[in-house]
């Protein structure tokens, strides 16, 4: 059952956790989230933005790390399902097993 029944939605969850829509920007001037936009294909998606260029995967670890702090979990909760080489990505959040925190982005 998804955690929003709303399409316009950017983060759902599935049976393995929840799916995140995300939209990177690399090589940018700050690390930081943006806010969330509609793709032309329609879709909502989460802006990131990371100071990492997109080689050798270092972006992906930087985008990872940025999510991580942001919600406060565990980077190696942190899945790329889809988008290794592209801006738009699926990115999975699996459960902390032994855990009972509620997934949140933090409010700095």
């Amino acid at each position: 059952m998804p955690l929003f029944s709303n399409s316009n939605t950017f983060f759902e969850e599935n049976s393995n956790g929840f799916l995140l829509q995300v939209k990177v920007t690399p090589k940018a001037a700050h690390t930081k989230l943006g806010k969330i936009v509609q793709n032309a294909d329609g879709r909502f998606v989460l802006k990131a933005y990371v100071t990492a260029v997109p080689e050798n995967g270092k972006a992906n670890r930087a985008l990872i790390e940025l999510l991580s702090k942001a919600f406060k979990i565990k980077k190696s909760q942190f899945h790329i399902q889809r988008g290794e080489t592209d801006r738009n990505k699926t990115i999975l959040i699996t459960p902390d097993v032994g855990s009972t925190k509620k997934v949140q982005p933090s409010r700095n």
